[in-house]
């Protein structure tokens, strides 16, 4: 049973070392801000939430993970407006 738990760790950790090491090259490229910056795969509200991604949003935005992005702020040089709030505020 410990073999699993040490192999599910090991794998997660690989995975997310190998993922950082093909995202380095490519994070400051047009590619990447025209093509990966704003991939919304689901853009069905019912779907999200049927799906449960609403209590996802809660989690991240009220506990610990709220920390992880720290540069993202909502500081304009014009008014806010409301497609601007759906855009950075989570629901």
């Amino acid at each position: 049973m410990l073999n699993y738990f040490l192999y599910s760790i090991s794998i997660t950790f690989s995975s997310w070392i190998i993922g950082m090491l093909f995202y380095a090259p490519i994070r400051y490229t047009d590619f990447h801000k025209h093509s990966l910056e704003n991939l919304n795969f689901l853009p069905s509200k019912p779907l999200n939430t049927f799906i449960g991604l609403d209590v996802f949003k809660w989690i991240v935005r009220n506990t610990f993970f709220k920390f992880f992005n720290l540069k993202l702020n909502l500081r304009l040089k014009r008014r806010i407006e409301l497609k601007d709030l759906e855009t950075y505020v989570l629901k």
